[in-house]
């Protein structure tokens, strides 16, 4: 089976479909489509980093995910980011409620049932009464009104990453049997800014700190599970650069029951031992006694390297739908 990703401004889908043996590259790119859509971009060091992110997207969207340019539908911040991005397309709209719903009503009408969907998320959010709310020009969105507008589309799989924070509230509604979920944050209990939208970015780029987009789990395929394994490895390695306490724990739900789990647990490298205190001086009375270490002993007491996790095989855990989107 082959899986074909497409990213479209906010929007990432996903969906299988037989390939051919003589599939090439224009047939792939003719199945996926991206939706990428990025919020009010907040303070300047906000909106630079921002407005980067999208860039990086959207102009690696083609090559890293093999998208067609053409399918590839982009919302932005404000005026200024559209501006800013001008350049890189010009057709850039400003991301409001009736700019996304008809994004939305546009894709149902264009995206086939075969084909695959992805929907990014950008920016920032916050929480109101159990609403995890998009900020964006004008009225908010929360992850109820999303849903809705998102289940007019067809594609057999879809890829939804919510990058900002409280987005773990999304997971729920966004839920469904042909539905990835990914959001940056849990629920209810983390709610600061978000490195995922510039750790997705850069690694899209190759232009991550400590990750490459590579075969994570092992199983000698690039997929969307690899995809969101680095995102994880490069977030946990910017927290622990910066000696913070992490304040993001990213969910996967791609089994329809609502609930994300941090499958990227057993692939995150331990946490550094604290350092031993120092032992006190001895007495001067004492009299030293040097014991000479056995060398070959120390090597046979050694800790083996930690065998990597098994592959998900199970099709009702989270974890196994992503293995099966190709990248």
């Amino acid at each position: 089976m082959l899986l074909r990703t497409v990213l479209i401004a906010g929007v990432l889908t996903i969906a299988f479909a037989p390939a051919p043996s003589n599939a090439d590259d224009t047939e792939l790119e003719s199945k996926r489509w991206l939706l990428l859509a990025c919020g009010l971009p907040g303070d300047q060091r906000h909106r630079q980093r921002l407005t980067e992110a999208f860039e990086k997207v959207l102009r690696t969207a083609p090559d890293t995910l093999h998208i067609d340019r053409q399918h590839i539908v982009g919302l932005v911040g404000d005026a200024t980011m559209q501006d800013a991005l001008a350049t890189a397309d010009q057709s850039l709209e400003i991301c409001t409620r009736e700019s996304l719903e008809l994004a939305f009503k546009q894709l149902s009408t264009k995206v086939a049932a075969e084909d695959e969907c992805w929907v990014v998320l950008l920016g920032h959010a916050d929480l109101y009464d159990h609403h995890s709310r998009f900020n964006i020009q004008g009225p908010d969105v929360h992850q109820t009104q999303f849903a809705a507008w998102s289940r007019s589309l067809k594609a057999r799989r879809q890829v939804v990453w919510v990058t900002m924070p409280v987005s773990g509230f999304w997971l729920k509604p966004l839920a469904g049997p042909s539905r990835i979920v990914i959001s940056a944050t849990e629920a209810d209990q983390e709610f600061t800014g978000t490195e995922m939208p510039y750790a997705l970015a850069d690694l899209l780029a190759g232009e991550a700190q400590h990750e490459t987009l590579r075969d994570i789990d092992g199983d000698e395929t690039l997929s969307l599970l690899d995809l969101y394994l680095a995102v994880n490895l490069e977030i946990h390695g910017r927290f622990r650069t910066l000696q913070r306490l992490q304040t993001e724990h990213a969910q996967l739900e791609d089994n329809g029951d609502g609930r994300g789990s941090e499958v990227q647990q057993p692939y995150l490298p331990p946490e550094p031992e604290p350092e031993p205190e120092p032992e006190p001086e001895p007495d001067e009375d004492e009299v030293e006694v040097e014991v000479e270490e056995d060398e070959d002993e120390d090597q046979a007491e050694a800790e083996p390297a930690a065998a990597p996790p098994p592959l998900i095989r199970n099709e009702s855990r989270d974890g196994f739908q992503s293995r099966q989107v190709v990248l």
